[in-house]
């Protein structure tokens, strides 16, 4: 994970940030991506001292927020709307 965050960001700089409205959504998104990586950390820790009080639903809706978050990254990438 690290490797792809130092690589990415050497990138932007290489591209530059200056009219690439795109690649500041998409870095946006990517911070939340890595918000909710440890998140799901804080998650395994409730688990393991068996003190975790959401629902399997709540894990079920919990499990989709990558894939959008992914969509949205690539779809950035891939389209450049900004």
């Amino acid at each position: 994970m690290w490797a792809t965050v130092l690589t990415g960001l050497y990138m932007s700089f290489q591209i530059g940030f200056a009219g690439n409205g795109w690649l500041y959504v998409k870095i946006v998104f990517v911070l939340i991506l890595i918000a909710y990586f440890f998140s799901l950390g804080y998650f395994r820790l409730q688990f393991l001292e068996d003190k975790c009080l959401k629902s399997g639903k709540f894990f079920r809706m919990y499990n989709e927020i990558p894939t959008i978050l992914l969509l949205v990254i690539v779809g950035m990438v891939v389209f450049k709307p900004l």
